[in-house]
């Protein structure tokens, strides 16, 4: 006897992106605010889930949202899907082999459809999703010919592809795990000078073992701004999860230059409150925009700090960082700067109303398809139509690490990890 349809949709998120898993709470309860039975289901299994009692507290999952967001572990999670029945099933886009068999299972039950959601503008692994649900044109142009991984070979068997912007990337702040939830409360746990500038620090996993970390920290503090610093999502995970150990056991890279470091796994509040945001190497740069804050960049020419060149300063010296922050140049830009900036990372002309309500707006219509696509793209040519009027805005990225010999050298390694896990679970 086949199984009633329990939900609509569910999302099941397996590598949380930082503490922006408040994003697919947001997105979820507005689904169900529209009288959709939505469900979001984030794992808390080491080494990409979340952390109970540092991310989440287990005393209080089944209030949260009444019931409609919970933290499992992946056998839960699998016996989940095993036992009920969605109508679309929406997963991440990380390289987990789990998303995979997840996919295989639900497809057993007839009427189900399943998604995936990319939330980095170079980046989609896709484990045979029906649909996928993409930043922006160019992460097809990153996945088909600059990636080039065996998942991407694979892209045309999936019905339809939406481009929607970045779901993550949205300015939406966190109200459901984050203790901080104005300007006056942020400032007074951090003790910061209100009368002051703020600027928001966020590194990748890697600039704390080189020397700009200290010149950024040195350049803010000595011209009179206020400091917040947000670590990577991965620097909390080597804590609570012992995933790396760049900066010695236990130890983050504020840690090491000793500065403190926001408690908040998401920026959200620290995003809204501060007036300008420094980066190195992250590839959060690219959501800035969506916030109307300007970004200075400490570091070398690439696609990234193209991509939002608008609204952007790059700075390549602690001489040069100095001048920009004494001047306060980041306050030369306008909301049209903002404008640029935003058009460049995200497909406006095709998701006009911004990420969220244009990826609600698709699960509408996946949900409400009564005749269904059967085939997927024709072949490879008809995903490179896609993207083909946006080759313009790539001109220019030569120079970008993406071409460089020891990404080659990561890709290639890449490959062979990715063929052996697909063997071992074959």
């Amino acid at each position: 006897m086949a199984k009633p349809f329990k939900y609509d949709i569910v999302f099941i998120t397996l590598a949380v992106h930082g503490g922006a898993f408040h994003k697919i709470i947001y997105t979820s309860e507005i689904l169900n605010e529209k009288g959709f039975q939505s469900k979001a289901i984030f794992s808390c299994e080491s080494p990409l889930g979340l952390q109970e009692g540092i991310d989440f507290e287990k005393n209080n999952t089944h209030s949260l949202c009444k019931g409609r967001v919970q933290f499992l572990n992946h056998a839960e999670i699998f016996y989940f899907v095993q036992q009920t029945k969605a109508k679309l099933y929406v997963f991440d886009h990380s390289k987990t082999p789990l998303i995979g068999r997840l996919i295989n299972e639900v497809k057993k039950d007839d009427g189900v459809e399943t998604a995936q959601i990319g939330i980095l503008f170079d980046d989609i692994h896709y484990w045979g999703s029906d649909y996928l649900f993409l930043p922006h044109p160019l992460t097809l142009w990153f996945t088909l010919e600059q990636r080039q991984s065996p998942s991407s070979k694979k892209i045309i068997e999936a019905k339809d592809i939406f481009f929607i912007g970045n779901i993550l990337a949205e300015p939406v702040c966190n109200v459901w795990t984050s203790l901080v939830r104005d300007r006056s409360s942020l400032f007074k746990k951090y003790n910061l000078n209100p009368d002051l500038p703020t600027c928001l620090f966020m590194p990748n996993r890697v600039d704390g073992k080189h020397s700009h970390y200290g010149f950024i920290i040195d350049s803010i503090t000595n011209t009179s701004i206020n400091l917040l610093i947000k670590l990577h999502p991965w620097e909390y995970k080597n804590i609570y999860h012992e995933m790396d150990d760049y900066f010695g056991k236990k130890k983050t890279s504020a840690d090491k230059w000793g500065v403190v470091a926001i408690e908040e796994k998401d920026a959200s509040w620290a995003t809204s409150f501060c007036d300008f945001v420094v980066l190195s190497g992250s590839s959060v740069g690219t959501e800035i925009p969506l916030w109307q804050k300007p970004v200075i960049f400490y570091s070398k020419k690439t696609w990234r700090t193209d991509i939002i060149n608008d609204a952007s300063i790059r700075v390549n010296s602690k001489q040069f960082l100095n001048k920009v922050l004494t001047n306060r140049e980041w306050r030369h830009f306008t909301k049209e700067h903002f404008e640029r900036a935003y058009q460049s990372i995200h497909p406006i002309n095709i998701a006009p109303n911004g990420p969220i309500e244009t990826f609600i707006e698709k699960v509408e219509k996946i949900i409400s398809i009564s005749s269904k696509k059967t085939i997927g793209f024709q072949d490879e040519k008809a995903l490179k139509s896609l993207y083909k009027p946006y080759l313009h805005q790539t001109k220019g990225w030569s120079g970008s690490p993406i071409r460089s010999l020891r990404t080659k050298i990561i890709r290639i390694k890449s490959r062979i990890i990715e063929r052996f896990i697909q063997y071992k679970h074959n």
